[in-house]
This record gives structure tokens, sequence and C-alpha cells, in this order.
């Protein structure tokens, strides 16, 4: 029931936020029809259009079309406007003819309330838009598995069977709701994987590098696909580039001959919001308002603003450090999707946990600690509470820089039985014999603690003396938020 309700959750999330109306149509038997990408592009990107059905509109008389409702300036303010302007502007690009505007009333009114949303649509026509279906095959994926780090793949191909379980249980409970539901244009670039020359976290990931932001982005991307909206990923910055160029070359319409010709969302990083403002300013000043921004730590108000943080630096800060490299942006807060749910200002994103089988036969477990600290560093001063654990319990650890040399071996390690690397499946195998995962402090923040808790283990954690926060913790020193840690 809990792995469930997680998945529903983490899923419904991304109706809610992606599209407003949250409508969508769902079938397992009748499979998305865009499964095909360019394979010359395969390596770097997954794409797909949008097609819209045009409605015929030429039987309409033009008094049906130049007739407004009264709330027309109230619920529509822009829309007399437009219809003002396209009466001379429709023949300033050829999109508005390939979008059937031909001069006549009927046809401006169709095109600014049918294919654009400036007006009410009129009343003898419906509209027709082509809906996002349920995409439950993975085939859509094989292509964005090609590049993305070997976790990431593990990750979402495992966990794929529950995703489509988790999809039949959204549209039985909100069938009604989420019906009708438009398909978006969404463009996923992973910031961190495109400095990965520098950064090597994907390269680091299959021997005990951080994992929580890769897992994020799996889950993301899973959702994204099987929700059924248009994916295009990106991971290198010479790709990015050509989507760039690509996007701005686009016309004033949003649709041409049918096609969806616009960006709806886009997901990234605070490393890839950097590169788009350092590369690409123009693009990213035209779709700054679509900008989702994955912000693990979330970001404070204080931080947001850079000229505000300059005037305040030093009340903001603490001796450690007094810069703001990680905010700044600009953004409106709710644009940051954050790991936890860190602040109210900010939207919760999360994550899933993979939940112990609730079909498997319970089995009474030895009593057995996991130690929650993949690297030796992790285990600095920890020696008091490991020695009185090891007294009690049989103690496990999974760090991966040990030396297999005896002498190379803190006293720490004596008597734990370390399992070294362990990549997804294993862990969750350790899991399920472990009655206690024991946090050192550090990681601060991390999904083991949920995914130890969802296999039945209780977490225990240290506590500080005092707080841990941007003005007195390294780590936390130049992170945009104010928020602090006790444990």
């Amino acid at each position: 029931m809990r792995r469930r309700r997680r998945f529903l959750a983490l899923l419904f999330i991304c109706f809610a936020f992606l599209t407003p109306l949250a409508f969508f149509y769902f079938t397992i038997a009748n499979e998305t029809n865009h499964d095909d990408y360019n394979s010359e592009s395969r390596f770097r990107t997954f794409e797909a259009t949008e097609t819209v059905e045009m409605p015929k509109f030429t039987k309409l008389l033009e008094s049906e079309c130049a007739k407004f409702p009264e709330n027309v300036t109230t619920l529509w303010p822009d829309c007399l406007e437009k219809m003002k302007w396209i009466r001379t502007g429709w023949k300033t690009h050829k999109c508005y003819s390939e979008n059937r505007v031909d001069g006549s009333e009927c046809s401006f009114r169709y095109y600014l309330s049918q294919v654009e949303t400036y007006c009410p649509p009129i009343e003898n026509l419906n509209k027709q838009w082509v809906f996002a279906k349920m995409s439950p095959s993975i085939r859509r994926l094989l292509p964005i598995l090609e590049i993305v780090p070997p976790y990431m793949k593990t990750r979402i191909t495992r966990l794929w069977q529950k995703w489509k379980n988790g999809a039949h249980e959204v549209f039985e409970k909100y069938e009604k709701a989420i019906s009708e539901r438009r398909k978006l244009n969404v463009l996923v670039f992973i910031g961190f994987l495109a400095n990965e020359q520098k950064l090597k976290m994907a390269k680091t990931s299959d021997h005990g590098g951080p994992l929580g932001e890769l897992l994020q982005w799996s889950d993301l991307l899973a959702s994204l696909s099987i929700i059924g909206h248009h994916l295009e990923v990106s991971t290198d910055k010479t790709h990015m580039r050509s989507i760039v160029w690509k996007y701005g070359q686009k016309s004033p319409c949003q649709y041409v001959n049918g096609v969806r010709q616009h960006l709806d969302i886009i997901f990234t990083d605070i490393m890839g919001l950097n590169i788009l403002r350092q590369q690409h300013r123009q693009f990213l000043n035209t779709n700054r308002c679509r900008i989702r921004l994955l912000d693990s730590f979330g970001t404070h108000a204080e931080f947001g603003n850079k000229a505000y943080f300059l005037q305040n630096k030093k009340e903001l800060s603490g001796k450690l450090s007094q810069r703001n490299p990680w905010g700044g942006h600009g953004l409106d807060l709710r644009q940051h999707w954050t790991f936890y749910p860190h602040s109210d200002d900010n939207t919760f994103l999360g994550f899933v946990v993979d939940a112990e089988d609730n079909r498997k036969n319970y089995v009474r477990k030895q009593p057995t600690a996991l130690v929650y600290g993949k690297e030796q560093y992790m285990w600095k001063d920890a020696e008091v509470p490991i020695r009185v654990l090891k007294k009690l319990v049989k103690v496990h650890a999974t760090v991966a820089d040990m030396s297999s040399s005896p002498e190379n071996k803190s006293s720490i390690f004596e008597n734990v039985q370390n399992h070294g690397f362990l990549n997804s499946d294993q862990i969750s195998q350790l899991l399920d014999s472990t009655t206690i995962f024991f946090g050192l402090g550090f990681p601060l923040e991390g999904p083991a603690p949920l995914e130890a808790i969802a296999h039945g283990a209780v977490f225990i954690n240290a506590k500080f003396r005092e707080p841990k926060s941007r003005r007195n913790y390294r780590f936390l020193a130049e992170k945009p938020t104010l928020r602090e840690v006790s444990a």
C-alpha cells in the first residue's frame, strides 16, 4: 500500500504541475504512435511532435464569428486587440495561412480561439486537440537510456513495471478528471551531465558517488514518458545548441500544418540554467517562464534576487563564505522544484521510494544494522556510536572506497561486514534483511533513509548539538537557504 501511494503521489504531482487542466486518456493496448525517433540524433535526443485536427469553419456565418460574449474583455482581455491585429497582420507570416487563415472573420476567430487561446471558442465549433495518451511501453525511452548514466538506466528499467501499475491506478482513480489532457512539448536538459567532463558525477555513480540527483532525474523522465508528453532530452552542450537553434527558427504560430511548434516546459538544473545564461541568453529570456529548475536544497526568497543578496550578504551569511553561487536566478520561487519539501515557497517534486513487495510472506529479521555512509570520510569521528552499535547488532556497510589491505583500514571498520559498492537491486536485497538503518549525520539528506524505512527498517540518525546552516557549516555555506538542519 505504501509503495502504491508513493507512485501515485509522484504521478499526480506531474499531472498537477505540468498540465493545469490535468486530463489524460489511457490504454495499455493502444500504445502511443510516436515511438519512432530520428536515427541521426538518437544518441542525444528523443523527440516527437503533436498534431491538431483542423475543424471545418467555412459553413459558419460571418455574424456568428463576430459575436462575442459580454464578458470577453474580462475573461479574454487580449481577444479584441488580437482580432484587430490579425485582420491586417495575418499576411506577415505564411504560418497563418497554413493554419487556414484566409482573410475571413471566421478564420480569424477560428485561429485565435482554436489554435491560440486568446478568444472564446465559437459556440458551433468544438475545439479539437490531440490528447496525450498514456504510454506504458518503455520503447519511448530506449534512445534516452543510451545517453544517461548506467544508474539511471538501471533504475528506470527496474521500476518500469511499477510505473505501469501506478499509471493504471492513477487512471482508475482520476479517470473523469484526467480523461482529456493536451500533449506538451517538454525539453529536459540535464546540466550536470553536460558538465560531466569536469564533475565526473556520472562516472562516480557506479562506485559510491552521489545518487540523489540521478535518482530524481530518472523518476522525472519515467513519469514524463509514461504520461505521454513529447520529450526532447539533452545531456550535451553541443546538442543543446542545435535545439536552441531549431526552436529559435520557429514561426510566431503555435502550430504549423497541425504540428506543435513551441516548447511548453523546460526542465533543467542550476548548472543547466547557467549554461543557458552563458551561451543562449536570448533563448533563456524568451522561455524564462517555462523553466522548471530541479533545485535539491531549495532556494529561499532572500537568495533568489542577486541585488538583494549583495546588499544583505553579511546578515545572510557566516564567516565561512559570503557568496551565493547557487542562487540569484531571478525566477519565481515556485519554479524551483525540490528533492524534499523544504519550503512552501518552492515546489516539491520529490522522488519515488521503492518499497518492499507487500505480497512477500513476512519473515522475522535477525537484528542487523546498515550504516548510512558509503565513503570513508563520512565515518569520521563516529567511533563511539559505531562501537556501541557493534555490541548490540551485526553491523553492515557499503563503503565503496575502502582499501582491501588490512593495514590501511581504520579500526572503526573492525567487525563490520563491508559489502563495497552495491547496485540498486543489491541494496534492495540488503535492506530486506536490515532492521536498523544507522545515520552518521552526513549525508544531510538523501533517498536512502526513506527506502530503508519502506523496507521495514528503523532509521536512527545523529542529532547535532547545534543546528547546522550556511552560517556555521561549510557544506551549507554557499547553499541559497537559511534552513537549519538539526539531525
